[in-house]
């Protein structure tokens, strides 16, 4: 039997955790809105609400109209609740900081209201390439 590596798990009291979570999340209507300045602003919402829901943001990577975040998710958070609340807040931040964007953007909403999350895999970029294609 192998030892587990401590770098390997995240432990909080009783639990013993490695929730590696992909999250893809697509601007409304595939918008080309993000810039390199805003992707560094939702760089640091994110990692600022990952902290808050007891999470960890490990990677985060963007394009012109997605962003891919890896998150060690805490196991007493649903995935569901921890993506409404990255799309709810980072939206609300965006649209304020940046006001320009109201002319780029339809209605309120900032992020398609559908989004990927993917197991840590090695087929990664396959599977992202995928959702793209069918939203």
């Amino acid at each position: 039997m192998s030892k587990i590596s401590s770098k390997d798990w995240r432990t909080v009291r009783k639990y013993f955790f490695d929730n590696q979570t992909w999250l893809v999340f697509l601007t409304k209507h595939r918008g080309e809105v993000l810039s390199e300045e805003i992707l560094v602003r939702l760089k640091q919402i994110f990692e600022q609400t990952c902290q808050q829901m007891k999470c960890e943001l490990l990677k985060f990577e963007g394009e012109t109209d997605y962003v891919r975040l890896l998150v060690s998710v805490h196991p007493t958070l649903s995935v569901s609740t921890l993506v409404g609340k990255l799309k709810g807040k980072s939206s609300y931040i965006i649209v304020r900081e940046f006001p320009s964007l109201k002319n780029k953007i339809k209605g309120n909403h900032f992020w398609f209201q559908s989004y990927a999350a993917i197991s840590e895999k090695e087929n990664l970029s396959e599977i992202v390439k995928e959702f793209l294609e069918i939203t």
